[in-house]
């Protein structure tokens, strides 16, 4: 049998440039000789450049000296797979040009730097302005001094940053980040920007990595970079200035990804504490997008705002969505209507394989406290909302969670569970008060692919008829579910998602992001 070590050095190094996870790396560094002598001084380096973070004053300096070796030696940018930038933009206002205590660089660096900023497709005067940025000494003026261009100088020197290490990082795979852009009401209409707007043209001066990101999503041929990017965490707040962390965030989620959807490995998006921006983006084109893995946590969302998002994959593989752990400005919550939700994922049933939803909390159409009627789901929602784009066919759908061909994993709360079972033309009753559940038989309700089963806030004892159907499962589900493995919150309930109502007496309900601790050595 023929030992890979006896293939040529060359074959030996393209087989190590294939190899991305850094334990991998280790385990092939330990295979025999030939692979550890050309690994061995390339392993500080990739734990070096793995990932790169750009949200503190701090992280500047060390960001542009990351870059400058990556413009003298290339194929350092090559270990990058992991890009944080969380410096949102508290305002707009053009960038101005200053060019003192700037960096000095030699002719060839700066030459480099010029080619990356070219590369990066900025031209003409942006160009100038972008290496301007990047040049600039971090010892910034406190934030609320100044005119308002010195006031977003930091978030224009952090995206310049950015941009050009996302250009010269061909392997990127993953990013965290917060908007890159200012949502001001008319970002998203030329038209509404001139009128509302005294003085303002109607394009846009972008942003450095807010002008990269739209102009790649919508045509990514021929460049190099955001090729291999698969996975996307949206940091859902603004200038931290004005956050309430008790609060759920007002945030354009269609603006956000509307910057990826099209990149040609993107896979999953994510996110926390979203609540709509009545100036954010309010629609997406239907299958239009590359996105099949979708997680939304501790939100307030409408299911009419769900469905754009829905609608836009061409294959979704995952939805997870949950409400939670923040309290709403004005005490309102976004009802979760199951028969929307079904109509939606209907139209990925033959793709969907992991489902997740903890929003039985806002689905006002069950009663969950006692004994008693569950309200007909409304066949139409709010008439005052805007019109979407739907898919031809989308309110004509019919169906239940028995269709899901490709189901394993199902999340859910008991009241949508049962909705979602019965399905569209058992929730399109023909009494307008009420959705029976009386002849549902679980076991027949859920496809015959699911492999695991986590039911959320089902407690025994609370509804007779939720304990009838939940007994009769547990005795068909080994004969008519072959490959259900596990079942949770039977025996044990597993407490619901609920938002918090008075976050100043229950602190305790509230959801805080955990801040990663980064270390310049890690796997």
């Amino acid at each position: 049998m023929a030992n890979i070590e006896q293939l040529p050095t060359e074959v030996l190094l393209l087989i190590i440039n294939l190899i991305r996870p850094n334990r991998d790396f280790v385990a092939l560094s330990q295979t025999g000789r030939s692979f550890y002598n050309l690994t061995r001084n390339e392993l500080p380096l990739r734990r070096k450049y793995r990932r790169i973070r750009i949200k503190e004053k701090k992280d500047f300096d060390k960001a542009f000296t990351i870059l400058l070796s990556i413009l003298r030696r290339p194929q350092l940018g090559n270990y990058v797979h992991h890009i944080e930038f969380d410096r949102p933009p508290g305002g707009y206002a053009d960038y101005e040009i200053k060019n003192e205590d700037l960096k000095e660089l030699n002719d060839e660096d700066l030459q480099r730097l010029r080619i990356a900023v070219k590369n990066a497709g900025f031209a003409d005067e942006y160009a100038e302005k972008v290496i301007n940025m990047v040049l600039q000494p971090t010892e910034f003026p406190w934030e609320y001094s100044g005119t308002r261009q010195d006031q977003l100088r930091p978030a224009w020197v952090a995206q310049a940053l950015t941009a050009l290490l996302v250009s010269v990082s061909p392997y990127l795979e993953t990013m965290t980040t917060s908007q890159p852009m200012f949502n001001f009401t008319g970002y998203h209409d030329a038209a509404a920007r001139a009128r509302m707007h005294a003085g303002m043209t109607e394009d846009i001066i972008r942003f450095p990595l807010e002008k990269l990101l739209i102009e790649t999503n919508g045509d990514s041929q021929g460049k190099p970079y955001l090729q291999n990017l698969r996975s996307v965490e949206i940091l859902a707040h603004q200038d931290s200035t004005w956050e309430d962390e008790r609060f759920y965030t007002d945030f354009d989620l269609f603006g956000m990804v509307s910057f990826f959807n099209r990149l040609p490995s993107m896979e999953r998006i994510g996110t926390d504490i979203v609540i709509e921006d009545e100036n954010g983006l309010d629609d997406l084109e239907p299958f239009s997008s590359n996105i099949s893995r979708i997680r939304i946590d501790h939100s307030n969302l409408k299911t009419w705002f769900l469905l754009p998002l829905i609608n836009s994959c061409k294959a979704l593989k995952e939805i997870r969505y949950t409400i939670g752990g923040r309290a709403s400005l004005d005490g309102s919550f976004a009802p979760f209507n199951p028969r929307t939700f079904l109509k939606a994922i209907l139209g990925h049933r033959t793709t969907l394989e992991v489902l997740h939803i903890d929003a039985d909390n806002d689905c006002y159409f069950v009663e969950m406290e006692e004994y008693g009627d569950h309200r007909a789901v409304e066949r139409d929602e709010n008439g005052e909302e805007p019109a979407h784009n739907d898919p031809q066919g989308l309110w004509e759908r019919t169906g239940s969670l028995r269709d899901f061909s490709a189901l394993t994993q199902l999340n859910i709360g008991i009241g949508i569970l049962l909705f979602l079972a019965v399905g569209t033309q058992g929730m399109e009753t023909g009494d307008p008060d009420y959705t029976s559940f009386d002849e549902l038989v679980l076991a027949d309700s859920l496809p015959d692919t699911l492999e695991s089963l986590v039911i959320i806030g089902y407690e025994k004892g609370v509804r007779a008829d939720f304990d009838k159907i939940i007994e009769q499962f547990m005795i068909d589900k080994d004969a008519k579910l072959p490959n259900l493995k596990r079942v949770s919150g039977i025996e044990q309930m597993i407490e619901r998602a609920e938002t918090v109502r008075s976050p100043d007496d229950e602190s305790e309900l509230l959801w805080e992001r955990e801040e990663e601790e980064w270390s310049d050595y890690e796997y």
